[in-house]
């Protein structure tokens, strides 16, 4: 409707292509939905990061030897681009032949990447035009953050400084051009089946918000590189057909500490009077996971430039690997990366507008009535914050429970007394809830912040302006945009493995014969 996206826009006026809104898993973020899209599967997955109680450690999708594992687990063999598909820029490959920027196979070193990669690599055109376009790209964000500055914008976060400049160019500009050039090698080999990602809209949202000026032209660069590939498939080998999807939206809001003073470490100490360490895990940026991505690809190829790249990056090198931004990263992840029965440590993540709460001295969820025997004060404190919307934990006798200020959800048998927790969102969210408490990694204590409806704002607790990872507003609500003529029941789809359903059928479809490819 803004007019950011005018090729796309022009595909639903003529008709070529026609817009699906469905709905993610409870835990909208790109490590649950991606295995859900790619993978067919995304068991057992509960947020971003979680406590793995069988391990004993802190597991995070984006991480490359975690997402590895993942894979391994939730792959049947047949995932969405099983049979010669390529997976680039991704979280997980979907048994692509082909992978490359993806961080599910970044250690695979036997794998195929496709010719693509290696002419980037060896091209002066390529490599100037990249180095250009990023160079653009850092300068034009510190002048946007300035701008925001001036706007005096209702939601903004420090940590859109300087630096953020060079994370922002590299995954939007360097990255989306290097995915273009690589996908469209892709496209006039003539590859059955190509899904990548465009970060870089995501990103600007969380530091800048979803409809912000600078937003909404990050759309715009994208959908000149739709034009880009639409254009080159119509010199390929083969027909193509083009899906544009989101993997999830994103709600607008303020961090939880800036909106109630307190982090959501500091409420759960509050909340608990006998001594424990409480570790909350640090901020992570997902760009530096694409980056790394990139990086690693980038030094383990067998040529010059690649020699060239390992000597530059050789202080950044751990364990045979690239890997920015670790410093940081890697504070919190080895602090919670062990633990043994007798040590008492709580651990927070935050993931979105999401909280999960671990109690690590057991390898079982610990009951409702358990917790409360422990920590008295502690999901009392948590139901009747003003910036906390429900609570989900589990009973021994009731079942799942969703708490709130003024209510309780009894997601067995599907009743509430009060006022009913679930009320502001969707119809299907105690199926979602349910499965999320299904999973064996299912956080102890689920916390879901205060939505409200009528600005579709909701607060988040990690240091960003936009969120996604649970319930409230747009975050739960995505789109596939998908050419007119595939078929499609108009049933409702819920959650990513039903995407991964209907893409499959697709592609099925179209390259056994039953429609043009």
């Amino acid at each position: 409707d803004s007019g950011s996206m005018p090729t796309l826009k022009q595909w639903v006026d003529e008709g070529t292509h026609a817009i699906i809104k469905w709905e993610t898993d409870f835990t909208a973020q790109t490590g649950a939905i991606q295995s859900g899209i790619l993978l067919g599967n995304n068991e057992n997955i509960p947020a971003y990061r979680w406590w793995d109680r069988e391990q004993g450690r802190s597991v995070r999708s984006g991480n490359f030897r975690d997402a590895n594992e993942l894979e391994k687990r939730l792959s049947n063999g047949k995932g969405l681009l099983a049979g010669g598909g390529a997976s680039r820029t991704n979280m997980f490959s979907g048994d692509a032949d082909e992978s490359l920027f993806t961080i599910s196979t970044v250690l695979n070193q036997e794998r195929e990447m496709g010719p693509g990669f290696y002419m980037y690599l060896v091209n002066p055109f390529v490599i100037g035009r990249l180095i250009t376009r990023f160079i653009s790209g850092v300068v034009k964000e510190w002048w946007q953050s300035l701008r925001q500055k001036l706007r005096r914008d209702k939601f903004t976060i420090r940590a859109r400084n300087f630096f953020y400049g060079f994370i922002r160019a590299a995954e939007s500009r360097f990255m989306q051009e290097i995915t273009t050039y690589i996908v469209s090698s892709d496209i006039l080999r003539g590859v059955p089946a190509i899904y990548t990602t465009y970060a870089g809209y995501d990103n600007i949202c969380h530091y800048a918000g979803i409809k912000t000026p600078e937003a909404l032209e990050s759309l715009t660069e994208i959908d000149r590189f739709f034009a880009r590939l639409a254009h080159i498939t119509e010199h390929a080998p083969r027909p193509y057909h083009i899906v544009v999807l989101s993997d999830h939206g994103q709600s607008n809001g303020g961090t939880f500490k800036n909106a109630h003073g307190i982090s959501f470490k500091q409420l759960i100490m509050n909340s608990i009077t006998r001594d424990k360490r409480v570790i909350d895990l640090p901020d992570i940026d997902e760009a530096w996971d694409h980056i790394n991505a990139f990086l690693n690809e980038s030094v383990q190829a067998d040529t010059r430039a690649a020699s060239v790249l390992r000597t530059m990056w050789h202080s950044k090198m751990h364990d045979g690997y690239v890997e920015m931004g670790k410093k940081k990263r890697n504070q919190g992840e080895k602090e919670g990366e062990k633990n043994t029965d007798e040590d008492e440590t709580l651990i927070a993540y935050g993931s979105g507008c999401v909280g999960l709460v671990y109690f690590t001295e057991s390898k079982k969820r610990l009951t409702y009535e358990t917790i409360q025997e422990k920590y008295p004060d502690l999901i009392l404190s948590l139901t009747q914050h003003p910036g906390i919307g429900f609570v989900l934990v589990r009973s021994s006798e009731n079942g799942d429970l969703i708490l709130s200020k003024n209510g309780i959800y009894y997601l067995d048998n599907d009743t509430f007394e009060g006022n009913n927790p679930l009320g502001n969102f969707s119809p299907h969210a105690a199926d979602l809830l349910r499965r999320e408490s299904s999973f064996p990694n299912c956080a102890d204590i689920i916390v879901n912040t205060s939505y409200d409806p009528d600005t579709q704002e909701i607060c988040g607790f990690e240091n960003q302006v936009s969120h996604h990872g649970g319930f409230g507003g747009p975050q739960s609500f995505p789109f596939i945009l998908y050419p007119s003529d595939l078929p499609y029941d108009h049933k409702p789809i819920i959650g990513a493995m039903q995407v991964n359903r209907l893409l499959s059928s697709w592609r099925k479809m179209t390259q056994s014969g039953e429609a043009d490819e």
